[in-house]
C-alpha cells in the first residue's frame, strides 16, 4: 500500500514538472549517490583488504616458523641416533681415555655436514665429555675433558680436520654429571630435550638433544647430546618481516622467553657471574611483546591454557592489533608457543593516503558528471519537445504533420520514422495482435509441457556442492518444501545403504578431470518420505571448463519401480518357461530324427564342430562327397585327411574358428584320394556351436577355365580385326604415300588423311578391346616408374606441388597388385587436384622386405572418416573395393582442416 501511495506521488509530482527537470533531477541523484557509494565502498574495501591481508600474513608467518623450527629441532635427535648406532657397531670407542682425538676429529666433521646444530659431543658416567662445536663467527672449536673423566675442561681452536690450535679457555673440576643436559635424559631413559641452559664461559643459551646409551647388560654408560644454540633461532625471526614494526617471539608454557625477532637480553647473570635468571615475556624489555604476554596471562590466566592454533585481535594503547598463537610440540619435551603480533597502523597509512585520493578523484567525478548531464538533458531534450509539439497536432488528426531535425543520430532516425509513423501505426497493430496470440499459445504449450514432466530434474553446481530439484522431487518421492535440503549430502543419506557404496564409488569416475566422458547413469533405491524405497533410474550430464575441468552437472530422476516389477515378473516367466523347456526337450528329441532325415536330403555338405575343431555331426551328402562314413569319421582326423599340406590346413582351421560366413574355395582330398573343388562357409550360434556348409565346385572351376580360355580366344579375334587390320591399312597408305610424294601432293596429303583415320579408328578399338588388360604406364616399366612417369603427367596439368619418392629397393610384384596399386594411385592423385585445393601433394612408394607400402598424403581441406564422401569415378569406395581385390590393407586417415592420407599396405608373399 505504501509503495503505492509512492508511486502515485511521483506520478502527480513529476507530471507537473518539465522533461528537462525529470531528467536532471534523477540523474543528479543516482550521480551523487553513486560517488557516495564509491567512496563508502572505498573505504570498507580498505578495512576489509587490512583484515584479509592480517589474516594471510599472521598465518603464513606463524606456518613458516612452525616448520622451520621443526626442522630445526628434528637435527640434534637424528645426529645423536647416527652416533648412537656407530657406538653399537664399534665405529666409535668411547671406551678408550687415552686417544680422544680421533672423536674430537669425528665430531668436527661431523658439525660441518650439520649447519644446524652448534654443539656435538658425547658424555660418560666418569664426568667426563669430548665434543665440538662451531661459533657465531663460523670458527670451530674441540672440547673434552681430561682423560675423558671429571677434571679440567679444556676448550681449543681447531681446523677443518678437528686438529687442536690454540686453547680458548680452561675449567677446572668439570663435571658433566652436574649439567641439565646430562641428568635430563638419563632420568627419562629415552630421547630429550634438556631444559634451557647458559653455556660456561660464552653469553650465549642453549638446548641439549640427549640421548642415553647403554651396554650389552643395559648398564649406562653415557649420553649423546648435540646443542642448538637458541640465538639462531632469534637470528631466524629476525630475518622475517612482519610489517614494520610487528614482532614474533617464542615462549615456553612457563612464560620464559626463549627466543625473539626483536634485539633483548632473554637472561641475566648475577654480580658473580655465576647464576644465570632467564627473562620472562611479561619482563621483556620490548614494549610490544611485555604487552602482548601480559594480555595472553590476562586472558588465559597463564601460557598453559593455550592450545591449537589462534587469531584473537586485541588493543593496546587505543591502537588495535593482530595477534596469531601456534603450539609447537615435538614429544620429546619441546612445548613451546610461538607467538606472532602486528600492529594494524602498519597496514593503515597507505589506505588513508588512498581514501583521501579517492574522495578528491569523487569531486571532480561529481563536477564534471554534473556538467556533461546539464549539457546532455539540453541536447535530447530540444528535439524531443519539437517532436511532441509535431504529435500533438498529429494526434488532432492532422496526418500530414511531419517533423524536420537535421540530426543523424537516433532523435534524427525518430524523426523519420515518425513521417512514416502514420501508414504504419494501423498494420503494426494488425501484426502485434497475431503476435500476442501466438505468444499465448506458445506459454500454454510449455505449461502443459511442465506438467506432464514426472522426473525429478535436478542441477548439481561441483564448485559449491549446492544442488537444486524442480518440483518433481516433491511429486515422485512425496517430500515438503521444507524437507528438501540444496546439498548432495540429502540426496547421499536417502539412497539405500546397500546401493550408497556402488553409486558413490561410481560418480568420481565420471567427473575426472582426465576423463572425456561427460553421461553418468546408476539405477538405485531412493527413500521416500514415508520412509519407503522407490527404484529409480538416475541419469546426469557433465559441463566442463574449457580445461577440462568438471563444474556442472545436470540430470533427472526417473521412477522405475513399475520397470523393476515388470523385471520381477520377468524373471519369474523366465523360471517357468525354463521348466517348459525341459519339458519340451523331449518333445524335441522325437523331432531331431526328422530334422535328420531332411538333412540328409539337402544337396550340400554340412557339418558341426565345436570351438577345438572336434566334429560332432556329418549329413549324408558330405559323406557320399569325401568317402568316409559318419562311423569312420569318428576315428581320423578329418582335416588332416582333407589337408595334408600343412600351411593350407592352418588356413583351413582359421577360416573355420573365425566363422565370417564368407566362402572359402579349397581343393581337398577325398578318401580315394582324389582333389575335389570346394567352397565352405562357417557360421557360429548362440551356443558356441559351429555350422559348416560346404559345396563340390569341381563343375563350375571347370567352367570358369573353360569361359577364360573364351576370352582368351575372343580378345585374339578381337585384337587381330582391329588392330592387325588398322596397322596394315596404314602400312598401305604409307607405301602409296612415298610413293606420290614428290609428284602428287595433292594425292599425298589425301593418303595423309587416310592414314590418320585409320590411326583413331585402330586407337579407339585397341582401347574397347584391352580396357581390362595391363595399363599403357606399366607395359613400359615397373610400378614405381609407371608412378614417376603418373606424378610427372599430372605435375604438368596443375599448379600443385607434386612431391614423388621411392624407398627401399624395388622388386616386381604380381601383374594385378601392380594394376591395382596404380590404379589407386591415380585415383588418390585426382581426388587431391580437383577436391581437396591442396598446396603439396606427396606420393611415396616403400619396398621392404615382407611389404610393399603405398602412401598418398596431401595437406589439403580433408574431410570426416566417419561420412566418406564419393567423388565421381572410381571414388574412395572403388580403392577399397581393389585393396580387397588383392588382399591388402587401405587405411584412410582424414581430419577437417588437415589433410588426407592414404596408405595401401600389401604383404610380399
Amino acid at each position: 500500500m505504501a509503495v503505492k501511495l509512492l508511486q502515485n506521488a511521483i506520478t502527480k509530482l513529476s507530471s507537473r514538472l518539465s522533461l528537462r527537470t525529470v531528467l536532471i533531477v534523477p540523474l543528479m541523484l543516482q550521480i551523487f549517490g553513486t560517488v557516495g557509494l564509491v567512496g563508502y565502498l572505498s573505504f570498507k574495501s580498505g578495512q576489509q583488504a587490512v583484515d584479509d591481508v592480517a589474516v594471510q600474513l599472521r598465518q603464513e608467518i606463524s606456518n613458516r616458523v612452525q616448520h622451520y623450527m621443526q626442522d630445526y629441532l628434528e637435527a640434534p635427535h637424528l645426529i645423536n641416533k647416527i652416533n648412537a648406532n656407530a657406538i653399537r657397531l664399534g665405529i666409535l670407542d668411547v671406551s678408550n681415555v687415552k686417544d680422544t682425538k680421533f672423536l674430537e676429529r669425528y665430531f668436527t666433521q661431523q658439525i660441518q655436514v650439520f649447519n644446524s646444530v652448534s654443539y656435538i659431543c658425547v658424555a660418560n658416567e666418569q664426568g667426563g665429555m669430548i665434543g665440538a662445536s662451531r661459533q657465531n663467527n663460523r670458527t670451530l672449536n674441540v672440547y673434552s675433558t681430561e682423560n675423558f673423566a671429571r677434571g679440567n675442561f679444556a676448550i681449543y681452536t681447531a681446523d677443518n680436520s678437528g686438529n687442536r690450535k690454540q686453547l680458548l679457555s680452561l675449567t677446572q673440576n668439570y663435571d658433566t654429571r652436574t649439567r641439565p643436559w646430562y641428568i635430563t635424559p638419563v632420568q627419562a631413559g629415552k630421547p630429550t630435550w634438556s631444559e634451557i641452559y647458559t653455556y660456561v664461559g660464552e653469553d650465549n643459551m642453549g638446548i641439549s638433544a640427549g640421548l642415553p646409551f647403554y651396554d650389552s647388560t643395559g648398564k649406562l654408560k653415557g649420553v649423546l647430546a648435540t646443542d642448538l644454540v637458541i640465538s639462531q633461532i632469534s637470528t631466524f625471526l629476525q630475518r622475517i618481516r612482519v610489517g614494520e614494526s610487528g614482532t614474533i617471539f617464542v615462549v615456553e608454557r612457563s612464560g620464559l622467553l626463549v627466543a625473539s625477532s626483536a634485539s633483548e637480553k632473554r637472561f641475566f647473570l648475577n654480580q658473580n657471574h655465576q647464576k644465570a635468571r632467564r627473562v620472562k615475556a611479561t619482563e621483556s624489555t620490548v614494549p610490544l611483546v611485555q604487552n602482548t604476554a601480559k594480555y595472553l596471562v590476562e586472558r588465559f590466566g597463564n601460557f598453559n591454557n593455550i592450545s591449537g592454533s589462534q587469531q584473537i585481535d586485541f588493543t593496546i594503547e587505543r591502537q588495535r592489533h593482530f595477534l596469531q598463537l601456534t603450539s609447537l610440540k615435538d614429544g620429546r619435551g619441546i612445548d613451546w608457543l610461538i607467538v606472532v603480533v602486528v600492529p594494524e597502523a602498519d597496514f593503515l597509512k597507505q589506505i588513508h593516503a588512498n581514501t583521501r585520493t579517492t574522495i578528491f578523484l569523487c569531486i571532480i567525478a561529481l563536477i564534471v558528471a554534473i556538467s556533461i548531464c546539464i549539457l546532455t538533458v539540453r541536447w535530447i531534450t530540444d528535439p524531443i519537445l519539437r517532436l511532441n509539439q509535431s504529435a500533438k497536432v498529429l494526434a488532432r488528426g492532422e496526418w500530414n504533420q511531419t517533423v524536420n531535425i537535421e540530426r543523424s543520430d537516433e532523435l534524427g532516425e525518430l524523426a523519420k520514422s515518425f513521417n512514416s509513423m502514420t501508414c504504419q501505426v494501423q498494420t503494426s497493430f494488425n501484426e502485434m495482435k497475431a503476435l500476442n496470440e501466438a505468444l499465448s499459445r506458445s506459454e500454454k504449450r510449455f505449461q502443459m509441457i511442465a506438467q506432464v514432466t514426472n522426473d525429478a530434474i535436478w542441477d548439481w553446481d561441483l564448485l559449491t556442492d549446492y544442488a537444486w530439484w524442480n518440483a518433481g522431487i516433491q511429486t515422485i518421492f512425496g517430500y515438503t518444501v521444507n524437507e528438501i535440503h540444496p546439498y548432495t549430502n540429502w540426496w547421499y543419506e536417502r539412497i539405500h545403504p546397500e546401493d550408497r557404496e556402488r553409486v558413490i564409488l561410481g560418480t568420481p569416475h565420471v567427473l575426472d578431470a582426465n576423463n572425456a566422458e561427460q553421461f553418468w547413469s546408476a539405477e538405485y533405491r531412493f527413500r521416500r518420505a514415508d520412509g519407503s524405497y522407490t527404484y529409480v533410474a538416475d541419469r546426469g550430464f557433465v559441463i566442463r571448463d574449457d580445461h577440462g575441468k568438471p563444474i556442472r552437472m545436470i540430470g533427472g530422476m526417473t521412477d522405475i519401480t513399475q520397470r523393476k516389477q515388470a523385471q520381477e515378473l520377468l524373471a519369474d516367466y523366465n523360471r517357468t518357461l525354463k521348466q517348459q523347456v525341459a519339458e519340451q526337450t523331449v518333445e524335441l528329441a522325437r523331432e531331431k530324427k526328422f530334422l535328420q532325415v531332411i538333412i540328409d536330403r539337402i544337396p550340400v555338405m554340412i557339418t558341426l564342430y565345436e570351438a577345438n575343431g572336434r566334429i560332432q555331426f556329418v549329413n549324408r551328402e558330405l559323406e557320399q562327397c569325401l568317402g568316409w562314413s559318419s562311423v569312420e569319421l569318428e576315428k581320423i582326423d578329418l582335416l588332416a585327411e582333407c589337408c595334408p599340406d600343412l600351411e593350407q590346413r592352418q588356413q583351413v582351421l582359421e577360416h573355420m574358428l573365425g566363422a565370417t560366413e564368407k566362402w572359402l574355395d579349397i581343393k581337398i582330398r577325398t578318401k580315394d584320394g582324389r582333389y575335389i573343388d570346394t567352397s565352405w562357409a562357417n557360421i557360429r550360434l548362440s551356443n558356441g556351436i559351429n555350422i559348416g556348409i560346404g559345396q563340390d565346385i569341381s563343375n563350375r572351376k571347370r567352367a570358369e577355365e573353360t569361359s577364360i580360355l573364351e576370352e582368351r580366344n575372343r580378345m585374339a579375334r578381337e585384337i587381330h580385326d582391329t588392330l592387325a587390320q588398322a596397322f596394315t591399312g596404314i602400312l598401305l597408305h604409307v607405301g602409296a604415300a612415298t610413293q606420290v610424294l614428290i609428284d602428287d601432293l595433292e594425292a599425298t596429303q589425301a593418303h595423309l588423311e587416310m592414314i590418320n583415320e585409320l590411326a583413331q579408328t585402330g586407337l579407339a578399338e585397341a582401347r574397347r578391346s584391352v580396357a581390362a588388360l595391363r595399363p599403357q604406364l606399366l607395359e613400359d616399366g615397373s610400378l614405381h616408374n609407371a608412378l614417376h612417369r603418373l606424378v610427372t603427367q599430372m605435375r604438368a596439368a596443375t599448379d600443385t606441388a607434386m612431391i614423388y619418392e621411392i624407398k627401399g629397393t624395388a622388386y616386381p610384384l604380381p601383374n594385378e597388385v601392380e594394376n591395382n596399386l596404380l590404379r589407386i594411385a591415380q585415383e588418390a592423385l585426382t581426388n587431391a587436384i580437383k577436391y581437396a585445393d591442396a598446396c603439396e601433394i606427396r606420393v611415396e612408394i616403400v619396398y621392404e622386405n615382407t611389404q610393399c607400402i603405398l602412401r598418398v598424403k596431401d595437406d589439403g581441406l580433408g574431410f570426416g572418416v566417419g561420412s566418406i564422401p564419393r567423388v565421381g569415378g572410381f571414388g574412395l569406395l572403388g580403392m577399397s573395393e581393389r585393396a580387397e581385390n588383392i588382399g591388402a590393407q587401405l587405411t584412410i586417415g582424414s581430419q577437417p582442416g588437415q589433410g588426407t592420407e592414404i596408405v595401401v599396405i600389401i604383404n610380399r608373399d
